[in-house]
């Protein structure tokens, strides 16, 4: 079978049904993949699809653009003008808001982008003026288009850092190499289809609608920190596969943590993530298993037993605390050797960085447990004045208490014990995390052989997945939250998309919900439209992609069986293969639409003009998102959870002359 469409690069149509036995399923999917004629490069392709979306992204310049711009333009006038013993320290003659309040990597960051000979080259020739990189305050920050240009422009550079890490992240969970089954035809049906795993993924990461309007729409950085992480995350997982290698293991994990190490130095926002990281690593890397023999005389019998124990490994703990300290320590080390002193000088960061003053949420509240914490606390609070009109009770959070700092960082470690539990003993067992590998297991019973074959990807992915629940976990209780960090959580969940069908459903639903909640942020009618079409046109191509991609996952892991029995892998429904979208997510998505329809048409018509309830298509969006928000947190523990117990198991039977079929 030809296959001449580009996108058979992604997917192949899958073509099991109900009627066809196994050993069918097993003939025509070798067929299948022997006789594929690839007439597209999946690199070519991917680069097609990528210039476009640089296309689209330049055609975004002229859009809106929120405040953020004019402080990451203050930032790089900042940097450019004022010693660096003043960068956590200026206002512009508190004449700005403005302020530097990200840690002091991406202050030099900045500093790259206002010390460089493209700017300068430019300036040189009139085509951006000195007003783009002058300080100013926040009432003349009234630029020309040359500086939106440029700002803009560096964003989309930036992103490389993204596409990089979408490639790595993506390949590091999918990667197969020699493993798989023995028969040389199945195996490289296994792996084309994570080949294809690979490209599918990496194309929802690169095209995730949250990073083309935050980043350039709204205008931040977020995609170069979230490719970041990605890189980070990627080499942990390659540190799985390793396990069977010491030196493979160790250079892996140390270059992980060197980069979340160095990612946090750059936003503050990765903190949450930070116990996830010391247990896994430190667990994984520094504690050695090794085995004490002993014996056992209790029942006058001389047995020898083997007593396993645990001991720290001082060589591999030293070796990744220095390099986790220095690349975290190092960006840090000017300011402390500057004026005044450095510890004048890590109070004033530690203040900038933590803000603690502005309150337990933004204006327009993150979809998180606060969210639903302050609505109840706003009807409760309506209930009450109503059944007593003298006033009562009075306040902001009346009638439950207050939330401070304190209160807010102790839900949020309580919340993410059960991956730390599970990061611990995950970390202990290496061959349980041996990636993307089908393990055989024969025994033999008079003339059979029984044949176990163990495993999906799910054991694979446990650190993806533990960052996906602390992201989510760091979102859900953080004390003044944005809402913009729930992309912390939908880039990772997006590594596990094409790995099962529960994934796929979970990151369906949650990067609706979380792109919805991002809409407010751009509120102008202008882009009504264009943040319409592109959440629509992503969740079209995503569950186009993981439909076919589930699809044909599915079929090969029954085609490695005789039989397909009652007892299928996790996600598999059934011969028709139920949907991605199930009704309760098709219900949801009815919601939203009437929502935004509310938002974009009913409220500017009739609410707007009265001043009438402005609060409410905010409120509205805050809560519905948070609920829904908060039930994928949940079923993000669920997996998690399940992902470190023993996975299902399928058993074929086969005698000496003819092949039993047996459950």
């Amino acid at each position: 079978q030809s296959i001449s469409s580009p996108l058979s690069l992604l997917f192949l149509k899958s073509e099991i049904t109900s009627t066809k036995t196994s050993t069918e399923i097993k003939t025509s999917q070798n067929k299948k993949y022997d006789n594929t004629n690839h007439h597209y490069h999946p690199i070519i392709l991917f680069t097609s699809l990528v210039t476009i979306l640089t296309c689209i992204k330049l055609l975004l310049l002229p859009s809106y653009r929120s405040t953020d711009f004019d402080v990451h333009r203050n930032w790089l006038s900042l940097t450019k003008h004022v010693p660096l013993s003043e960068w956590y320290y200026n206002d512009v003659n508190g004449t700005t808001v403005h302020t530097l309040d990200y840690p002091p990597l991406f202050a030099f960051f900045e500093y790259c982008l206002s010390h460089n000979f493209v700017l300068s080259y430019i300036q040189e020739k009139g085509w951006l003026e000195e007003k783009c990189t002058s300080l100013l305050g926040d009432f003349e920050n009234d630029v020309s288009f040359a500086c939106v240009v440029y700002q803009r422009c560096t964003v989309i550079l930036a992103d490389v850092v993204f596409v990089w890490g979408s490639y790595f992240a993506s390949k590091s969970v999918f990667f197969m190499g020699n493993s798989g089954s023995s028969n040389g035809k199945n195996n490289n049906c296994k792996n084309i289809i994570a080949e294809k795993k690979i490209w599918i993924t990496t194309v929802l990461l690169v095209f995730n609608p949250g990073v083309l309007m935050l980043d350039h729409v709204h205008f931040q950085y977020n995609g170069m920190l979230l490719g970041w992480l990605l890189l980070s995350i990627g080499c942990l997982v390659r540190g799985c596969m390793s396990s069977s290698s010491s030196n493979g293991m160790i250079s892996y994990e140390i270059i992980g943590a060197a980069l979340y190490a160095s990612l946090l130095s750059m936003k503050h926002l990765y903190l949450t993530l930070a116990p996830l990281y010391l247990i896994y690593l430190f667990r994984r890397v520094c504690v050695e298993e090794y085995i004490i023999p002993t014996f056992d005389n209790s029942d006058g019998k001389h047995q020898k037993l083997q007593q396993r124990k645990l001991r720290l490994a001082v060589g591999k703990f030293a070796l990744l605390a220095l390099v986790t300290l220095f690349f975290f320590v190092t960006p840090f080390v000017p300011f402390f050797l500057s004026p005044p002193s450095a510890l004048d000088q890590l109070s004033q960061m530690l203040k900038r960085l933590f803000p603690f003053g502005r309150g337990l949420v933004h204006d327009y509240w993150a979809a998180n447990v606060w969210a639903v914490y302050l609505f109840a606390d706003k009807v409760l609070t309506f209930l009450c004045r109503k059944i007593t009109p003298l006033g009562r009770f009075t306040g902001n959070f009346i009638p439950l208490p207050v939330i401070s700092p304190a209160v807010s960082t102790v839900c949020l470690l309580l919340g993410m014990i059960p991956a730390f539990y599970c990061a611990w003993n995950v970390a202990a067992n290496s061959t349980t995390l041996s990636l993307s590998k089908t393990t055989t297991v024969t025994k033999k019973k008079d003339d059979t052989v029984d044949e176990i074959f163990i495993g999906d990807e799910k054991q694979n992915t446990f650190f993806v997945r533990a960052v996906v629940y602390c992201s989510f976990t760091g979102f859900m209780f953080s004390y003044h939250c944005h809402e913009k960090a729930i992309m912390t959580s939908i880039i990772p969940l997006t590594l596990l998309s094409t790995t099962s069908r529960e994934d796929a459903s979970l990151f369906l639903r949650t990067s609706t919900l979380g792109h919805f909640g991002l809409l407010p942020l751009l509120f102008r009618p202008a882009e009504a439209m264009l943040k319409f079409f592109i959440c629509v046109a992503f969740l079209s191509l995503a569950v186009f992609l993981l439909e076919h991609c589930i699809a044909e996952g599915e079929e090969n892991k029954v085609a490695e069986v005789d039989t397909v029995t009652s007892k299928f892998p996790d996600g598999i429904c059934g011969s028709n293969m139920c949907g991605l979208l199930r009704p309760m997510d098709k219900a949801g998505l009815v919601v939203l639409c009437c929502l935004f329809a509310y938002m974009e048409i009913m409220h500017p018509l009739f609410m707007r003009p009265k001043n009438a309830m402005e609060f409410l298509p905010l409120l509205a969006t805050s809560v519905i998102c948070a609920i829904g928000l908060v039930g994928c947190w949940l079923r993000s523990l669920v997996l998690m959870i399940r992902c470190v117990q023993s996975p299902p198991l399928f058993v074929k039977e086969e005698g000496n002359a003819n092949k039993k079929k047996k459950e």
